[in-house]
């Protein structure tokens, strides 16, 4: 097997190819390669001159859950804590596998070539910047803008920002698009999020949100499926948008999360799992998987409540075969209460 950027140790090598090995003899997609996530960075940039497509279908090898956050940042298909098991390998290879066959919507010479002939473009960026970021994660961002130009049907490239640019639509129709778009987060529904025409990356600059404080959405004790708490929306707070309470109406103190080391140092009992982390949930044996599960078993080992947003029905199952007493919120609610 290749191993992208640099070579572990023979130390680290060695057990990872014998259980690999037995993993791909036991039936389990084989990857397209292995990042070990050195401490000088240079995985980075081997894997900076890969596309989407190719970085999915690798597996990501780490000694922490910190580096494997980067990891999610980078849309690497499959993750492994160190030292390596079958059920772990095995699981990030499938990861990788179940990640290679999502829909990719890149800037392709057709798309960009018809892009540029056209004077009716239209770019969509989300809005604020910040708040998409702590609560999804600059990846979840990706996911959400990718989702809308595959409902929209029409030539489009996102770009930095990220920012979607689009032909052939007015903002009528886009934001009738975002409003019964099914990959968005539930919370986002409203057309004020967007921002048409130009990237806007100040604090909530010209961003009016009516409403938002009189919308809550339920948080669950997983897995009994109790609820134990609300949250809202203040878009305003920028550092910590969201606002939890107890049923009677108590507020909660929350800090968000993204590694096991944030997790020590918390001050609070409820921890909330950063946007990062927790978009990256689908697949198990994802990186983003990886590290929420740790953050759970820390957690529960530590007496914290570990609170997980925008779970997702494939999440919901994931989170219930650790058998760990988690907070969780999104979409899987719906379903199954």
């Amino acid at each position: 097997m290749q191993w992208l950027g640099e070579t572990p140790p023979s130390a680290v090598s060695e057990p990872f190819r014998l259980v690999i090995e037995r993993a791909l003899g036991e039936g389990v997609p084989a990857p397209a390669a292995m990042v070990y996530l050195d401490k000088n960075g240079l995985w980075q940039d081997a894997t900076s001159r890969l596309s989407l497509a190719e970085r999915r279908a690798c597996i990501a090898v780490a000694l922490d859950d910190e580096d494997l956050v980067a990891a999610a940042r980078w849309s690497i298909g499959g993750g492994v804590l160190l030292p390596p098991s079958l059920i772990c390998v095995s699981a990030a290879c499938r990861a990788a596998d179940e990640a290679s066959a999502l829909p990719l919507w890149i800037g392709d010479p057709v798309a960009v070539s018809e892009l540029g002939r056209s004077r009716d473009r239209l770019s969509v960026s989300l809005q604020p910047q910040r708040l998409w970021e702590a609560m999804v994660g600059l990846r979840g961002c990706l996911e959400a803008l990718t989702a809308l130009a595959v409902a929209l049907e029409q030539p489009a490239v996102i770009g930095p920002g990220p920012a979607l640019t689009l032909t052939g639509l007015n903002r009528a129709e886009i934001e009738k698009a975002w409003e019964c778009l099914d990959g968005r987060p539930p919370w986002a529904g409203d057309v004020d999020l967007l921002v048409f025409g130009e990237l806007n990356f100040g604090p909530a600059a010209g961003v009016e949100t009516p409403g938002f404080e009189s919308r809550k959405w339920p948080v669950a004790h997983w897995p009994s499926g109790r609820i134990v708490a609300e949250w809202s929306l203040d878009p305003s707070d920028l550092a910590c948008p969201w606002g939890l309470e107890a049923p009677e109406g108590e507020a909660l103190a929350a800090e968000a999360v993204s590694t096991r080391n944030d997790l020590g140092q918390t001050t609070t009992d409820i921890i909330r799992v950063e946007g990062i982390p927790s978009s990256d949930l689908d697949r198990e044996g994802s990186p983003g998987a990886v590290v929420v599960e740790a953050l759970a078993r820390e957690a529960d080992r530590s007496g914290q409540t570990l609170w997980i947003p925008g779970v997702s029905q494939g999440a919901g199952a994931i989170i219930r075969r650790w058998g760990l007493s988690v907070w969780v919120d999104g979409p899987v609610l719906t379903h199954s209460l």
